[in-house]
């Protein structure tokens, strides 16, 4: 976790956000580099393009239910750090982000992939299960 953490704060605070009603996705894609460690590879995208019309509809109500949810838990909140409460981002990462998805849901095994997400707030507390 602190590698992400780490890695989500080199990238800068606000990238995903509603900035002029917009919203964005970081996507992060591993990649190996040529002494065979593992190192990221950083594409940003204001859009899903890479994915199908529907996996790219779905993304956008998981970003939307994500807020709503977000909204919802941080309402009627008296402390400061929930009246200041914010999504910085929402990381989309792993295979859906990489183009490498599965979603074999005919065959014998029926296989989707996830979708990976990672979500960036502004208060650690807010990451915390008893806030």
């Amino acid at each position: 976790m602190g590698q992400i953490a780490d890695l989500a704060d080199a990238i800068g605070a606000g990238f995903m956000g509603s900035a002029q009603g917009q919203k964005r996705v970081l996507l992060i894609i591993p990649v190996v580099d040529d002494e065979s460690s593992l190192s990221y590879r950083l594409s940003m995208r204001t859009s899903l393009e890479h994915l199908p019309e529907k996996k790219q509809r779905e993304l956008a109500r998981v970003v939307e239910i994500v807020h709503e949810e977000f909204a919802d838990a941080l309402e009627g909140g008296s402390a400061d750090f929930k009246k200041r409460g914010r999504i910085l981002k929402i990381i989309l990462f792993g295979s859906y982000a990489r183009g490498t998805f599965v979603d074999e849901p005919h065959t014998m095994k029926g296989y989707r992939s996830d979708y990976d997400i990672l979500v960036i707030v502004n208060s650690k507390k807010l990451a915390e299960p008893q806030y």
